[in-house]
């Protein structure tokens, strides 16, 4: 939203400038509405991945407005990024959505200068997306502050999954996927080669996936 709602919407997301290539990867903001309260944007994106069903939900910081120019973002509402993703996660339950994972993609995340779980925990609104994300998202992934790190995080009500965050630049996270998956035609049961790989059976990415695996 740097550059206003406007701006992003003809050359981010329509590719109507011939200068900018649209994107190709969905563009989530759970917690954005229109002054009317409806989505402004795709709230959730499901995608296939290796066999797996992949539920992601994103959104943005609700700071938005202030740190860019708020004229560009005037037709726009920010929301508590926790309660809409909450939020769409429980509409994807209620639409019997299948998610073999359930991805949730903060534009927030923890302070420049931390280096422990226990000292990211002092950022209120990090800890907020630690403790008050929906139990069912397996992996949280931050942005926005800039700061790489990745965390084994309690989950509300018992267990861990991961928080993880990037500087800058693209970053690809492969958590492991423990839970089995039904193959879409044939209707049996099996383990998808995440899986496999988080229990070091098959690919290079077999010991980082183990260390991401949930306790």
């Amino acid at each position: 939203f740097d550059r206003g709602e406007s701006w992003l919407r003809t050359n981010v997301l329509d590719g109507k400038n011939p200068n900018y290539t649209a994107a190709k990867f969905d563009y989530l903001g759970a917690n954005v509405t229109n002054l009317a309260g409806d989505p402004a944007f795709e709230q959730t994106s499901v995608k296939n991945v290796g066999g797996a069903q992949v539920c992601t939900v994103g959104a943005v910081t609700q700071e938005t407005p202030s740190l860019v120019t708020p004229d560009g973002v005037k037709n726009l509402k920010f929301l508590d990024p926790v309660t809409q993703v909450n939020r769409a996660v429980e509409a994807l339950k209620a639409a019997g959505t299948t998610c073999d994972v359930t991805v949730a993609t903060y534009h927030e995340g923890a302070g420049p200068n931390v280096a422990t779980l226990g000292e990211a925990m002092t950022n209120k609104t990090f800890a907020g997306i630690v403790n008050n994300t929906d139990p069912s998202v397996d992996v949280i992934i931050n942005g926005h502050t800039h700061k790489s790190y990745s965390y084994s995080a309690p989950i509300p009500g018992g267990g861990t999954r991961p928080i993880t965050s990037k500087e800058v630049g693209p970053y690809r996270v492969r958590p492991a996927l423990e839970r089995p998956v039904r193959h879409p035609r044939r209707g049996r049961r099996r383990r998808s080669r995440r899986a496999d790989r988080g229990r070091g059976g098959r690919g290079r990415h077999g010991q980082r996936a183990r260390r991401c695996r949930r306790e």
